[in-house]
């Protein structure tokens, strides 16, 4: 589910977010909860996501003066969640990782991965075997998968990822191209 709300009504809830009005702060959190708990869940998994999204939140509250509309707000707090994402993951060690990530949103996901990037539907076979596909990724290459998986542009992807637009773009034809070997390499083995 795509965030509902325009720029411009994201942009009057951040202004009243500076003026500390909680009704605004209520209002953000409501419209940017699904597509941020999703975008933490495939990168953390569902047992860290919440956590991650309501600390987005706070530093949303607490840091919301040093917006300074670059970018969308969206794409700020994206950025927000992305960076508090890649430090929770990294923490984690390899065998406390979910091993269910991806699993409510086993439908939607298998979707959005195979357009443009698998043709052959049954290579999408399970949800533990996508799950394997992106834990073989980079982190910088898992996260610009779940941000296009978001919608965002590649100029947005960069200035989340705090790169140039074609670094973003590089990123993503790398993650793709990556992602495709890795599951011909998997259908390939256990043909």
């Amino acid at each position: 589910m795509a965030i509902t709300s325009s720029n411009d009504e994201l942009l009057t809830m951040m202004a009243g977010i500076c003026s500390e009005d909680r009704n605004s702060m209520d209002s953000l959190f409501t419209t940017m909860y699904s597509s941020l708990y999703r975008f933490a869940v495939r990168m953390v998994g569902e047992n860290e996501a919440e956590d991650l999204v309501n600390e987005t939140m706070m530093e949303v509250w607490m840091h919301s003066a040093s917006f300074k509309g670059d970018s969308k707000v969206s794409t700020w707090i994206f950025g927000i969640l992305r960076m508090l994402c890649l430090k929770r993951y990294q923490r984690q060690s390899a065998k406390k990782r979910d091993k269910k990530v991806l699993a409510a949103h086993e439908e939607e996901l298998a979707e959005e991965l195979a357009l443009g990037m698998v043709t052959d539907a049954d290579t999408l076979a399970t949800v533990e075997e996508i799950e394997q596909y992106l834990e073989y990724l980079s982190d910088e290459h898992r996260s610009v998968i779940l941000l296009v998986t978001q919608g965002y542009t590649y100029k947005e992807i960069g200035m989340i990822e705090k790169c140039p637009e074609n670094t973003a773009k590089t990123r993503v034809f790398h993650a793709r191209k990556k992602l495709k070997e890795i599951m011909r390499s998997s259908v390939s083995t256990t043909a």
